[in-house]
């Protein structure tokens, strides 16, 4: 039961970066649109 609660954080943390990341990169690129 630990293994999987830990597996799911990691999917969710690695969820979270990817989501972070492609907010960021929209930014840059409205940025630079500017």
């Amino acid at each position: 039961a630990s293994d999987n609660a830990d597996f799911l954080n990691n999917i969710q943390q690695a969820f979270n970066h990817i989501e972070l990341h492609g907010v960021t990169a929209t930014i840059h690129r409205l940025s630079s649109k500017g």
